[in-house]
């Protein structure tokens, strides 16, 4: 699917893995001394970042979810809630269950 955008906004699978790399450099640009109760990442590939960040802002993995049009063939089973989704589908299931 790489590269055709033809059915933008549809979910799909990745016939390989989908991996980024541990954002240090996004880390470092919150406030020091930063108090989270729950991380959300849209467009979390794989988690790395998300499980990156819960471990160094010490926020429990089941106060932890990512969102990601591309579901990875490598996607593991853990504590983090992962939603298959692309972004404008969230807002409206969200907008929908706030009425």
């Amino acid at each position: 699917m790489n590269g055709n955008f033809g059915n933008y906004g549809e979910p799909f699978y990745a016939d390989g893995k989908y991996t980024v790399k541990e954002r240090l450099d996004l880390l470092s640009l919150l406030p020091q001394h930063v108090l989270c109760n729950s991380i959300l990442e849209i467009g979390c590939a794989d988690r790395t970042n998300l499980k990156f960040f819960a471990h160094h802002l010490k926020v429990p993995p089941s106060k932890c979810e990512g969102v990601d049009i591309c579901m990875p063939s490598n996607q593991a089973e853990d504590e983090i809630k992962f939603t298959h989704s692309s972004v404008e589908a969230l807002s409206l299931t969200l907008q929908k269950n706030s009425i």
